[in-house]
């Protein structure tokens, strides 16, 4: 599912390979149905379609990898809390898209996967409650480590932020959660 793709006449395409002057792709249903579907690009972009599909196009299978490839970008660009992420990039989609979409709750948390995985901000899911760490590591010389709810409010501090070679450890006598 993951990798680079391309949308060209309601089709899905994979990368498969690149070669000198152009970028080859088949189709994302070569596997699983056997779809023999190919095209290429060439360094203006300019698509080429090889082989033929042996299925039609699919526009709802389109609209939905638009919409989970917005949610990835956004979940890295955005400051707001995964459900309004999630809503945002949901407002105006068709009933069939609708009708196809993974759970929400699934979505929100692919949110939390993405801004992980950038390691910019670190979500932590606590009863609809999403609380965003900010990293400060690159500050050494911290006395005082924090984390912030989506307004703002810090609800739980940190006296000493106890820098390693294998990441962060808050000291022992942090636990002190104060929740509003």
């Amino acid at each position: 599912m993951g990798g680079e793709k391309l949308i060209y006449g309601g089709f899905i395409y994979t990368k498969c390979k690149d070669g000198k002057d152009k970028r080859y792709w088949r189709c994302e249903n070569w596997r699983s149905d056997k779809c023999h579907g190919t095209a290429t690009t060439d360094n203006n972009n300019s698509v080429t379609v090889g082989q033929e599909h042996n299925h039609g196009p699919s526009p709802t299978r389109v609209e939905l990898a638009r919409i989970k490839n917005n949610i990835n970008k956004s979940a890295i660009n955005s400051t707001l809390s995964p459900r309004a992420v999630v809503n945002s990039q949901l407002a105006g989609i068709s009933d069939k898209a609708k009708a196809s979409l993974p759970k929400l709750k699934n979505l929100e948390k692919t949110v939390g996967r993405k801004r992980y995985a950038s390691g910019e901000i670190f979500s932590i899911f606590r009863v609809d409650h999403m609380v965003s760490i900010l990293w400060v590591i690159r500050y050494f010389g911290c006395r005082y480590f924090g984390s912030f709810d989506t307004l703002g409010v810090d609800i739980l501090g940190v006296d000493t932020l106890v820098v390693d070679t294998l990441g962060w450890t808050p000291s022992p006598s942090f636990q002190r959660p104060i929740f509003l």
